[in-house]
């Protein structure tokens, strides 16, 4: 396997995961795995910033789920928004009613 083949490789490894923490988070992508207790609820900030990232993966490895995923995930983080144009903090649903300017700043970029 020469350099190339192993990035792709590499790369794709850690698009799956990715699609499966979207898969799980029944919208968004999931806050984080725990051996314990399972996959977490999804988390809208990092979720925000996972879009790009997918994009750049479907182009690099020529896979349209990828950007179907990405796509997906910006219309979950669309059906979340708040009615002032802010999303939450923390995991989804959340707790606190309060819109976060961190966490609307990161799914805005």
């Amino acid at each position: 396997m020469n350099s190339i083949q192993r990035y792709e490789y590499h790369l794709k490894l850690t698009a799956d995961w990715l699609m499966k923490s979207i898969d799980r988070g029944r919208g968004g992508s999931c806050a984080y795995f725990s051996p314990l207790r399972g996959w977490s609820k999804p988390y809208p900030e990092t979720s925000g910033y996972i879009v790009p990232t997918l994009i750049r993966i479907s182009d690099a490895l020529h896979e349209k789920k990828y950007s179907n995923a990405a796509l997906s995930i910006g219309k979950w983080l669309l059906d979340i928004q708040s009615k002032n144009g802010s999303w939450f903090g923390g995991l989804y649903p959340s707790n606190s009613p309060k819109g976060s300017v961190f966490n609307t700043g990161q799914i805005i970029k």
